[in-house]
């Protein structure tokens, strides 16, 4: 009888948390403030609906099947034949999302420190260290998110309140110029973000304490909407109007640092920050990408799994897109409506059949 693996609420938080927000700090600031201008610090308001609606989804899925993910308990939702269907399309949308991000941080790793590096090289080297981080398994990556979240919290926003005499109040006027859409219009390409916390239902049947996992998804969501508004609010009060042209709106805030002569160019800590926060998402990511894979094999050990897939990431990351400017256009047109099926719309139809096949059985008895 193999042990029961189990992680803490706590420690789910603790991963969540980069994963969704590594790649998010970046990006996030341009992607808004194209849309949404100088309003883009409400757009995670918005965006956050989204995902307290993934979060709810996957936790009434799991009160249902408290000892099953969601590819497992959608076989037995929907059937065994369209649940292997279903199981087939999400290891093809995780292996394109993980591969999505690999190139984020390739092509970024490659354009700010080693442009003389092969793209494949710097990928190949964030997937191995992942893919042993994988191996050890769901409470190893638990307590690297745990060990990380200090390294990962505490620098972003002490580069932030640093970024405090640097800012101009001014720019965040007039709010709401031309009303509210603009402002929703960026909390929808925000939502690609917040939906991704329906990863939660990976976690959740591995939790000691079952009742928290609720309590502690909508925590992190919470967490995660206050430090996207202050991220954006600090690229806006410093760069103003810039701050929509900016490829990397927070790196260029970052640079603007210099106190006296002995405490700037600290955007090499920013990009550590990122880094670390990228490699959790990236091994959370490759985790249920394996997790995924195995159950839809039936498999009991997923670990026979792991460098194969981690390959197949490799190559989906080559064909994902050739440039920044490819990948930018991706976010704001195709991948809000892209999350928003996977992780809010498919989940959302299989617990409304459950629920009906529930009342059905009740109603006969």
């Amino acid at each position: 009888m193999t042990k029961k693996i189990q992680i803490s609420a706590l420690q789910t938080g603790f991963v969540l948390y980069p994963t969704v927000l590594a790649t998010g700090i970046i990006n996030m600031p341009l992607l808004t403030g194209q849309v949404a201008k100088q309003d883009s610090w409400i757009s995670p308001l918005w965006a956050s609906l989204a995902g307290f609606i993934a979060i709810i989804i996957a936790y009434q899925l799991y009160k249902s099947f408290p000892d099953k993910t969601f590819i497992q308990y959608s076989e037995i939702v929907a059937g065994k034949f369209l649940g292997k269907i279903i199981g087939f399309v999400y290891l093809l949308f995780f292996l394109h999302f993980n591969g999505i991000v690999i190139k984020e941080y390739a092509n970024f790793v490659w354009g700010t420190f080693l442009n003389e590096t092969p793209m494949i090289i710097i990928s190949v080297i964030i997937m191995v260290f992942s893919a042993y981080a994988v191996h050890g398994g769901l409470e190893v990556i638990a307590r690297l998110g745990q060990i990380f979240f200090p390294f990962f919290c505490i620098p972003l926003f002490l580069f932030l309140f640093i970024m405090l005499i640097y800012m101009n109040p001014k720019n965040i006027l007039p709010i709401m110029e031309n009303g509210v859409m603009p402002s929703m219009k960026g909390g929808v390409v925000l939502t690609s973000w917040f939906c991704e916390l329906f990863l939660i239902s990976f976690f959740l049947p591995h939790l000691k304490n079952n009742s928290k996992g609720l309590k502690w998804g909508v925590y992190t969501g919470i967490a995660i909407t206050v430090t996207l508004m202050f991220v954006n609010l600090v690229v806006i009060f410093v760069l103003g109007r810039f701050s929509y042209y900016a490829l990397t709106p927070l790196l260029t805030v970052v640079r603007y640092v210099s106190i006296g002569e002995f405490f700037e160019h600290i955007e090499a800590g920013l990009l550590a920050v990122w880094i670390l926060g990228t490699f959790v998402k990236i091994t959370t990511l490759y985790y249920v990408v394996t997790k995924t894979a195995a159950q839809w094999l039936n498999l009991s050990d997923e670990k026979l799994l792991i460098f194969p897939l981690g390959f197949l990431q490799v190559l989906f990351s080559m064909w994902i897109a050739k440039s920044f400017q490819q990948l930018s256009s991706f976010f704001l047109s195709i991948l809000p409506s892209y999350f928003i099926t996977f992780f809010i719309v498919i989940p959302l139809i299989i617990l409304l059949i459950n629920v009906i096949k529930n009342k059905i059985v009740k109603a006969g008895s």
